[in-house]
């Protein structure tokens, strides 16, 4: 059974990416899997339907066009080596934006800033 994560974390238009262990196309493919495969678990009828199909059309979008090399040249920190939470959104050009780039620490919780 696919995880069914709380949907609603994500406004409309926007797609959640987990870094951990592997870079931000790795996370993307995971992430278009897992919703594939929640797509067949949702009827017809189900409200989380359309948020997931939401997610699945953006992920796919941000796969399809994205050139990730060039990706993780100028974001070295997409590499999987930090974990992070990442939000994907589709610009009105069909460009993509990352936002809320946010390192996760084990606990899941965001680390202190440096030195405090």
């Amino acid at each position: 059974m696919i995880r069914r994560r709380k949907l609603s974390i994500y406004p409309p238009g926007r797609a959640g990416l987990k870094l951990e262990g592997h870079c931000i196309e790795t996370a993307a493919r995971i992430e278009c899997r897992r919703l594939e495969y929640l797509m067949f678990d949702l009827h017809e009828g189900d409200p989380d339907r359309p948020p997931v199909a939401d997610r699945l059309g953006i992920i796919q979008r941000f796969l399809e066009r994205t050139d990730f090399r060039a990706l993780r040249t100028q974001r070295p920190e997409l590499d999987g080596r930090t974990k992070m939470n990442i939000v994907v959104w589709e610009r009105q050009d069909g460009t993509f934006a990352l936002e809320d780039v946010i390192p996760v620490t084990d606990d899941g919780e965001k680390p202190a800033p440096h030195g405090k």
